[in-house]
């Protein structure tokens, strides 16, 4: 019941993390944000997108809710920096019912009309389990999205059986190497091996990657070495 009405009091807001380019001379340079959903409950405090996501997702509001969060963060995007070629980019998450739903086309040119934000500016993240209850649907989505110049990147790659094929079968065009692999590659070298042929992987399909959970300046320059182009985290 709380949830059904936190859009409309104000209670939900919007939290970016910043992604930096981690190409050779530009490890400080701003690439972009990925947004990140946070609830202000009246009684339970802040709380984060694994308290009350799930929630969303299982009674339909997830729609609604992504529906307000695609249209603030273009806003906000703009707000803060004006089109143009070194303009930072935005990623928001998509939920399988979003990518399902009929109106998101629609939501999205609204959100990118309304705010006046460059489409090439925005990116989407989907992941294996968002992708998995109808693949032809999302493909077909995904399709029209990235026709508009919208950028969708593959979420947490590397953590899903079907991850690899989908590379193949849609028009993914970055990679996020999930922080399950780069915050262990100092003390496994199989994690480390496998961050290193992600980077690899996308470099020879001339994709973007993105390394999330950077942590520690080793991380940052092992991923330098091995060409990894964006990072994102603590660090």
């Amino acid at each position: 019941n709380d949830l059904r009405t936190a859009i409309a009091r104000g209670e939900m807001m919007v939290w970016y993390q910043p992604v930096f380019s981690a190409r050779e001379g530009e490890t400080t340079r701003l690439a972009g944000f990925e947004a990140l959903l946070r609830w202000a409950h009246p009684t339970r405090g802040l709380l984060g997108p694994g308290e009350f996501v799930p929630l969303a997702e299982e009674t339909g509001m997830i729609v609604p809710l992504g529906t307000w969060a695609i249209a603030e963060a273009c806003r906000h995007l703009m707000e803060l920096s004006p089109n143009g070629p070194q303009a930072p980019w935005v990623s928001v998450n998509l939920a399988s019912k979003q990518l399902m739903d009929p109106l998101l086309i629609d939501v999205v040119d609204r959100a990118l009309r309304s705010s006046g934000l460059d489409a090439r500016r925005l990116r989407l993240e989907v992941t294996e389990n968002v992708i998995l209850p109808d693949e032809e649907g999302a493909r077909r989505s995904l399709i029209a999205l990235r026709d508009r110049g919208i950028g969708i990147l593959m979420d947490d790659f590397g953590t899903g059986a079907a991850s690899l094929s989908y590379l193949h079968r849609l028009p993914i065009g970055s990679i996020k190497i999930d922080r399950y692999f780069v915050g262990r590659m100092d003390v496994s070298t199989e994690c480390l091996e496998i961050v290193r042929s992600v980077v690899a992987l996308a470099k020879s399909l001339r994709m973007d990657v993105v390394a999330e959970g950077v942590e520690q300046e080793a991380q940052l320059r092992q991923l330098k070495a091995m060409g990894c182009e964006h990072v994102q985290g603590f660090l």
